[in-house]
């Protein structure tokens, strides 16, 4: 359902209620910045998988959407870039960390968890520490073996 069908159906459900619909940073999908020979334009995309619905008296919801774009100034699009502190890890990769972790040592592939933690902190530049990576591979393992 796209953003105006989702309004349509919540106000339907709560029809004597004052719903608020917003944006916030849990529902941003895609932060598109535009060039054109190389300067930045003054106007950028950011795309929205889900919007944020509050019921008076209830506590907010995250309802998915279908891909919903806006415009963004260059100064949001900024903002919101140097907001960011922590990075999604695909549980594909968490779940080859966690399976390589649990290698005995001497293991012939033993090797294989240094290097993709290594990939994957390069990829993520200075902004995640190999502890924050590893304290997330923790919580996978523990939440696949439950």
């Amino acid at each position: 359902m796209n953003l105006y069908e989702c309004q349509e159906f919540v106000k339907k459900m709560y029809p004597d209620k004052e719903i608020k619909f917003e944006f916030d940073k849990k529902c941003h999908r895609e932060l598109n910045i535009i060039f054109t020979e190389g300067m930045a334009h003054p106007v950028h995309h950011v795309a929205f998988n889900r919007v944020k619905v509050t019921v008076p008296g209830m506590d907010p919801q995250y309802w998915p959407i279908q891909p919903h774009r806006m415009n963004v100034s260059w100064n949001d699009a900024k903002s919101h870039i140097n907001e960011v502190k922590n990075f999604y890890t695909h549980d594909q990769d968490l779940h080859i960390l966690s399976d390589l972790q649990e290698l005995p040592e001497g293991h012939a592939d033993k090797w294989q968890y240094e290097t993709k933690i290594s990939e994957m902190l390069a990829m993520f530049g200075n902004e995640m520490s190999r502890g924050d990576l590893l304290a997330n591979v923790a919580d996978y393992t523990a939440n696949r073996k439950t």
